[in-house]
Parts: structure tokens; C-alpha cells; sequence
């Protein structure tokens, strides 16, 4: 089928990236993808989930055993601009013409009268799943969806688990405490893989030992200490990772921001457990995250969309720019900590321009509104479309200020495709 059309069959499952809820039960997944014929058992997969990083970390992976001469896939989500990001190999996305033929493969089973895959998730991952069984790879990097036991790339058999800072986040699903987000995110850890985390909280670290050890898998932990910082800058990052008794393994990473390094090192704790030799992370690329756009005023935008990954990125911003004073352009989906994001960011700016994104999940830029009215000093902007939200934000940043963009990936996926950036 044209791939115009896979795209409005995919669209017709249910969305929970769009509309509330969550899959409870794998094995209906389970039994599709074995009348698929196990697709997900043809490649050597590595899971990354967490709360924070997933995507870069999952991209400092791929980037690496593709540069290490692997055929390597590469799942991610959500997309930005084009659904075909969530799916590539090598860098390159899926072709159109290879979504739509593998989509058709699928149509039998969406529409089975004893069910078939249930969500949008779901066949966008064994679609995913076929088509780095037909390309062959030789690994690939799927970062997990919402938690980590029940998501549907906890259907193969990894040959390594990946946890990047778990902190508070989907609580009315994952739940409300630091210990039982981790106990679902630890619900990938199975089998005798390779295991690897970011520094983590220590009830966070608690619950990943506890799983690793009844599933006789030795968990690497990354410690802030064994990573040395040379060089930082709008470029990339220079830094030492020493791992074990050896000489300290030399790496750059191209994204910029500290915060990309324990992204980085993550990715090589992980890499060098599985003995791959060489590790480097020339010619990443990963748009949305810091990514400047402009330097007059300086415009950046990011996809942090909870309180930790908001704080990382303002850390950055302090370091890598001088700037005279920032002005915020926000937007959120309303199932976030919204106002902890914005008791953060009113430290920094006294002006706010509250926008939304096309998603349905997005909150009200109104209610956000509601919630800043208490904040002495703070004004506040509205303007609904996020382009013309960005526009007043330059204008009123003036040409030595920073304009933010973030608080949500479909916030910086609506500016790049409207700005053709």
C-alpha cells in the first residue's frame, strides 16, 4: 500500500501517545508477533528505558556500533517531524515505500476478529521489528516506550538492558513513588544480559540491584567520578570515562550540554561490556535536544519534559551562553509535572510565553497560565499557535537574550516542521 495510506491504518489504532491509557497484558503481543514468525528474535537488541536521556542515550549507542562497522537499527520515540525518525538504520529512516509493504504484511492482523495488535504502539513496533528482520542488522537500539514490563519492545530477548536516570514521571501509570517507577522500569531486566545504569537515586538503585540479582545479570553502574570532562562547548564535549583498572577511554560527543557526557559514558559502560573495542560517536546527530537555531536572539529548543531533565538543560544553557535574560516558550502535555517545570523556570525568567502543541494530550496554555498568577513578578504571555508564541518570545528576549523552547517533544516537533528547520 502507499505509504499515505499505511499512515491513516496506523493512525486508526488506538493512540496512547494521544489519548489516556496504557496496555496492561503483553502476551496478546506476544502471541501477533509469533504468528509473525518471531521477528523480534532476529537481531541482537539492546533496550534502554529511564525517565530522562533515553533517546539520546539510545542514539550515542546506535551511533557507535554503526561506527564500529555493525548494520545497526535504531527505534525511537516519539518522532519530531516524520514518523519514519522512529524507524532507521544506519541513520537512514525507513523508506515509504518499505512502510507501506511491510503495513500490508500487518493488515491481516489489525484486522483479525480475535483481536491483532491492539494500539498504535504496538504495530508501529513489530512493523519496526519486520523490517530490521528483513535488513538484517545486526543490532538494534530500541528505546523503550512508557515504563518498561509492560511496553512492547519488552517482547525480545536483549543482549543488554540500559537504565538512564529514572525519576518521577506517567505516575498515574508507572505509580507515585521513586520505588515502584523503578520496579516497573526494571521490568526489561531478564536472562543473562549485559546491564547498565545511569547515577540513580539510591532507592531508584536499591529496586535495579534487587531485580539484577534474581535475574543473575551483573548490573555496571556509571559513577559520576569515573568521568572527566576536558572540553565543553556549543560543539560537543571532550571527556575521559575510566572504566575498570585500564587507561581511560578518550570519547567526544557531538551533542552539546554536560548532561549528553553521562549520556555518552552510559553508552560506553555499555558498549565496552559487550566487548565492542573501538567506541565513537562521530557524526551523531540527535535535533531537538539543545539545538541552537539561532544567535540573535539566541534560540534554543529542547525536549526536556520533566522537572530533571528541564534542570539539566537549564544547567547547560548557564554554561555553554551569555545572554542578558531568558524568556521561555512552554508547553506541556497535561499529564506532566507541570508546575514543578514552572516553579524551575521562574528562577530564571520573569517573562513567560505560554503556547500549545497540535497533540491532544496538550495542557491548556490558559491553565498553565492559572498557575504562574501567583508568582511575584512573573508576566505572562499567551499565544496559542507556537510559532507566533516563538516570534514574541525574540522580540521581547532582544538580540542578547535566549528564547527556550521546551517542556515538550511535540512543542519542538510542531516549531521544526512549521519552520522548515
Amino acid at each position: 500500500m502507499k505509504f499515505e495510506e499505511a499512515l491513516e491504518r496506523l493512525y486508526q489504532r488506538v493512540n496512547y501517545e494521544r489519548t489516556p491509557g496504557f496496555v496492561r497484558d503483553l502476551e496478546p503481543f506476544r502471541r501477533w508477533l509469533a504468528h509473525l514468525g518471531n521477528p523480534q528474535h532476529a537481531f541482537r537488541a539492546i533496550l534502554v528505558a529511564g525517565t530522562k536521556g533515553k533517546g539520546s542515550t539510545a542514539v550515542h549507542l546506535a551511533r557507535a556500533l554503526q561506527n564500529a562497522g555493525f548494520k545497526t537499527g535504531l527505534y525511537l520515540s516519539p518522532h519530531l517531524v516524520d514518523i519514519r525518525e522512529r524507524i532507521q538504520i544506519n541513520g537512514v529512516w525507513i523508506p515509504e515505500d518499505a512502510f507501506g509493504r511491510l503495513m500490508d504484511r500487518l493488515v491481516p492482523y489489525l484486522e483479525s476478529r480475535s483481536g491483532g495488535f491492539r494500539t498504535f504502539f504496538e504495530t508501529l513496533t513489530a512493523l519496526a521489528f519486520l523490517y530490521f528482520q528483513e535488513e538484517r542488522v545486526d543490532y538494534a537500539v530500541l528505546e523503550v516506550g512508557l515504563g518498561g514490563r509492560l511496553d512492547a519492545t519488552n517482547t525480545v530477548e536483549p543482549v543488554a538492558t540500559v537504565f538512564t536516570p529514572i525519576s518521577f514521571d506517567h505516575t498515574h501509570i508507572l505509580g507515585t513513588t521513586l520505588e515502584a517507577i523503578a520496579r516497573e522500569k526494571a521490568g526489561i531486566l531478564r536472562g543473562r544480559p549485559v546491564a547498565a545504569s545511569a547515577p540513580q537515586e539510591p532507592e531508584v538503585l536499591r529496586v535495579l540491584r534487587e531485580r539484577a540479582h534474581a535475574a543473575g545479570v551483573p548490573l555496571r553502574v556509571l559513577h559520576r567520578r569515573s568521568i572527566k570532562v576536558l572540553e565543553a562547548g556549543l560543539e560537543g564535549s571532550r571527556f575521559e570515562l575510566l572504566v575498570g583498572e585500564g587507561e581511560p577511554l578518550q570519547l567526544f560527543t557531538p551533542l552539546c550540554g554536560k548532561f549528553q557526557v553521562e549520556n555518552a559514558a552510559l553508552a560506553a559502560l555499555t558498549l565496552q561490556a559487550l566487548g565492542i573495542g573501538s567506541i565513537s560517536f562521530e557524526g551523531l546527530r540527535f535535533p531537538g535536544r539543545c539545538q541552537i537555531v539561532d544567535t540573535q536572539p539566541y534560540t534554543v529548543l529542547d525536549c526536556a519534559h520533566n522537572p530533571f531533565s528541564l534542570r539539566a538543560l537549564l544547567d547547560a544553557v548557564q554554561e555553554l551562553l551569555e545572554f542578558d535574560q531568558m524568556v521561555p516558550v512552554f508547553a506541556a502535555s497535561r499529564d506532566k509535572d507541570i508546575q514543578s517545570m514552572l516553579d524551575i523556570l521562574s528562577r530564571w525568567s520573569q517573562v513567560f510565553v505560554l503556547t500549545q502543541f497540535s497533540n491532544p494530550r496538550a495542557a491548556s496554555p490558559w491553565d498553565m497560565a492559572d498557575l504562574l498568577r501567583e508568582t511575584p513578578g512573573v508576566q505572562v504571555k499567551v499565544v496559542q499557535d507556537p510559532v507566533k508564541a516563538l516570534d514574541l518570545a525574540r522580540r521581547l528576549a532582544g538580540p542578547r537574550g535566549l528564547v527556550l523552547a521546551t517542556g515538550s517533544a511535540y512543542l519542538v516537533g510542531d516549531l521544526l516542521q512549521r519552520l522548515a528547520l
